[in-house]
């Protein structure tokens, strides 16, 4: 069973000048080990977390690494424990601006926006009767 809406989520300390927060989310034992599972552009910087599935006003989704503008999920063999890495970045200036952005486009121009950035590592493990967390 996939997690149907990715986890609520909180963040504080935002610099002051930020223009955008970006949030990635990573499935770090997915394949190549890198497999974005959601990209969610447009984050207010004065936005203190997104709560499980829902979208703060303005917020837009881009393409996973399965080329769809959605929640991907994290699906691993039972029993197996995924490693999830959630990367939010404070930008200086506005990247993704679109649904379905390209996330590959906005990493090429986080170098230069990037004023600070935050990670939380999640753990997922798929049981034999449901998943838990």
């Amino acid at each position: 069973m996939v997690p149907a809406s990715p986890p609520p989520l909180a963040w504080r300390n935002v610099p002051a000048g930020a223009a955008e927060l970006l949030l990635l989310a990573i499935d770090l034992d997915g394949g190549n080990g890198d497999a974005i599972q959601w990209a969610v552009g447009g984050l207010s910087p004065i936005s203190h977390g997104i709560p499980a599935g829902r979208l703060p006003h303005g917020a837009v989704v881009g393409l996973n690494s399965a080329g769809e503008a959605r929640w991907g999920g994290i699906c691993g063999a039972k029993g197996q424990v995924h490693h999830v890495a959630f990367l939010l970045y404070a930008l200086s200036r506005k990247l993704s601006s679109r649904a379905g952005f390209s996330v590959a486009l906005v990493r090429s121009g986080l170098k230069d926006a990037t004023l600070a950035k935050g990670l939380a590592i999640a753990t997922y493990r798929r049981s034999l009767n449901r998943a838990v967390s």
